[in-house]
């Protein structure tokens, strides 16, 4: 009889085999009881209208995938959320927290149209699912680098650390050659102050131009060994830069002598301009070209009739709207088709 009884003893079941029971009933009930966790996608897709409206400095747009409690209630750090000085920005990959909100780590580079200045933030955005899709609830921000222009001098700045000075007007050529000049064919550059900047992803890197007769358009590369020139603009002022997600290419807004404004696009990669097809099609004396963002694969933007247009007076003009430049090819044709 005691054997028996130490047997029995033996196989019930401990606190510990109980609790592991429930917790292996649990895991298999719950999915079937609580809701099915949010899908990324929504807020990734509209993370992306959302961000290419404030680079195309489209407010109204912005406007529409931000919720209004967000404004009302300033629930955000940094850069405010519908600021249009964007120049580049990132998106990471999305996580889905218990509440059912989508965060998206964004990295966003600011600039300032016609100044020497950029910034670079880090940025958790916070994206819900609502009954008119999914919008941006919360942002928070941290700043990674910040460049400015001290008299003469570029400096560059990151949180703890001292500005340190990169680059000066004094170091930069006083002459260089235009791209798509003759070869051994220089010009004199404008080095009367700095223009607009922009960093680039991939570490200390900035598109930068300066204001003068002709602007000098460089790439600063700090593990590539310094300055590289891209161009040098003649009888065109430079207003602001745009780089595409993947930090390959840049597109810069000009304004010409003759009031027009356009864009030049540069191959970061192969150090080049990319011929400029969309001035051929939609003569710079006739139309504006107005950047409208980056998309997978190319570049959005705007045709304008410029007012009392001289050559529009005269004959038949090209269609306007929103046009695509498909990069590398450098091929154009209308956005959507």
């Amino acid at each position: 009889m005691e054997q028996a009884a130490r047997i029995t003893r033996y196989r019930r079941p401990g606190p510990l085999v109980a609790a592991l029971t429930l917790f292996v009933a649990a895991l298999l009930v719950l999915p079937l009881i609580l809701p099915a966790r949010p899908s990324a996608v929504p807020a990734r897709e509209a993370a992306e209208s959302f961000f290419r409206a404030r680079q195309a400095g489209d407010l109204q747009t912005a406007r529409g995938w931000v919720a209004a409690s967000l404004v009302r209630a300033r629930w955000w750090q940094g850069p405010h959320p519908l600021g249009t000085d964007v120049t580049g920005y990132l998106i990471g990959q999305p996580r889905v927290d218990l509440a059912g909100r989508v965060h998206l780590p964004v990295t966003l580079h600011f600039g300032r149209a016609s100044l020497p200045y950029a910034a670079r933030f880090y940025q958790d955005t916070l994206w819900l699912d609502t009954p008119r899709g999914a919008r941006l609830v919360g942002v928070r921000s941290r700043l990674e680098a910040e460049v400015t222009a001290r008299e003469d001098v570029l400096q560059w700045q990151e949180p703890g650390q001292p500005a340190r000075p990169v680059l000066a007007l004094a170091d930069l050529p006083a002459r260089a050659r235009p791209a798509g000049g003759p070869a051994g064919i220089q010009v004199v550059t404008g080095r009367e102050g700095f223009g607009p900047l922009a960093l680039v992803p991939g570490g200390r890197r900035m598109l930068l131009t300066t204001s003068g007769t002709r602007p000098l358009v460089a790439l600063w590369d700090e593990a590539a060994g310094g300055l590289q020139v891209l161009d040098v603009l003649f009888r065109a002022r430079p207003l602001q830069w745009q780089t595409g997600a993947g930090g390959r290419y840049a597109a810069l807004a000009v304004e010409t002598a003759e009031g027009a404004r356009t864009f030049l696009v540069y191959d970061l990669q192969e150090r080049a301009l990319i011929p400029s097809r969309h001035l051929w099609m939609f003569p710079a004396q006739d139309y504006h070209h107005v950047l409208a963002g980056w998309v997978e694969g190319g570049l959005l933007f705007d045709v304008r009739r410029r007012p009392a247009a001289p050559s529009l007076l005269e004959g038949p003009s090209s269609p306007g709207g929103r046009w695509q430049l498909d990069l590398p090819a450098g091929t154009l044709h209308p956005a959507g088709s």
